[in-house]
């Protein structure tokens, strides 16, 4: 059992499903949360750490204010942990709070969700962190190159919630940022008369809510995967075909839903055919959609054979075992 300082972002509840994880390991843990993104505290630490000061010459970001926030609290706190895990948090993190933490005897490790290069750090030296992890097997390479120390591939995995059960629906979903492919999916769908259901604030810039196309704003973890399961029709596009295999892919199959998925690396995880369908262009998702509507038992023998191999093999309690053990913590 360790002592650890659990440190994540106030995004769609993801920390609590770490934090559940990690105690189901047996592990003592005491979560941190930033950049918490509408609740009233946070703006109106924004608002006079950032946007005031600003008005007054000074050239502060929100990242600024959160790390500050993060730095006082570490300072104030007196407890003595074994590892200090950042869980795609390192927007939170300097050189000096990791610096802190090291000389205080906690040891640092960063587990990276989203792709290196798209995300905010200040200038920030991975290598101050005592251990790296990356979700994308290519960057995780690219890192120990880089940084001539190992990073380890860890992949995401089923967070999982409770009270997931949905209703059946024959209306495809597409969840998350309208990427260009998820674009590309809602297009064909709704040009081949396919009604979708599109979750995520910024589908407005891009499609006219319709009867073919209902818009939803963003939703909770625990919502998102209500609305995935029952063996639904489940489209996912990646940002881009050599990313890290996104954690929507998990929690599509984690409830119950029927993976069609643009990113090749999923064949890592699932058989192709038999546990979920991918597709590479518009004629091929519109084959499969097409075919899970006609033959739902198709469908749901695919989303529950997806099913049983998330539950067996890719839940978040699996890849923090994989996290920690990899990191001499086992």
């Amino acid at each position: 059992m360790m002592k650890i300082l659990l440190v994540g972002l106030g995004y769609r509840g993801y920390t609590e499903t770490y934090e559940r994880a990690l105690r189901t390991l047996g592990h003592r843990v005491t979560t941190y949360v930033g950049l918490r993104q509408y609740d009233f505290a946070t703006r109106v630490r924004r608002f006079a750490q950032v946007k005031l000061p600003n008005a007054l010459g000074a050239n502060r970001d929100y990242f600024w204010s959160e790390q500050h926030r993060f730095r006082q609290w570490s300072r104030r706190s007196k407890t003595t942990f074994d590892l200090a895990l950042f869980v795609n948090s390192d927007q939170l993190a300097t050189d000096e709070i990791l610096g802190e933490l090291s000389a205080r005897g906690i040891q640092s490790g960063l587990w990276l969700l989203d792709d290196h290069g798209m995300s905010h750090r200040s200038a920030l030296d991975l290598r101050s962190f005592d251990f790296l992890a990356s979700f994308n097997p290519a960057e995780a390479d690219a890192l120990t190159a880089s940084l001539s120390r190992p990073c380890d591939y860890v992949p995401q995995g089923f967070a999982s919630v409770p009270e997931v059960a949905g209703r059946w629906s024959e209306r495809p979903l597409i969840l998350g940022a309208p990427y260009p492919s998820r674009r590309l999916a809602a297009d064909a769908l709704t040009s081949a008369s396919i009604p979708i259901d599109l979750v995520g604030r910024m589908w407005r810039q891009w499609v006219e809510p319709s009867s073919n196309a209902r818009l939803f704003g963003d939703v909770s973890l625990a919502e998102s995967v209500r609305m995935s399961s029952m063996g639904r029709i489940c489209v996912n596009g990646h940002r881009n075909a050599d990313t890290g295999v996104s954690p929507r892919v998990f929690e599509i199959a984690g409830a119950g839903g029927l993976i069609i998925t643009d990113n090749p690396r999923t064949y890592a995880f699932f058989e192709p055919n038999r546990e979920m369908l991918s597709w590479s262009d518009q004629d091929e998702l519109l084959a499969h959609v097409r075919r899970a509507r006609t033959e739902p038992g198709f469908a749901r023998r695919v989303a529950s054979a997806g099913h049983r191999r998330v539950m067996a093999e890719h839940t978040i309690e699996r890849r923090f075992q994989a996290l920690l053990a990899g990191w001499g913590f086992a």
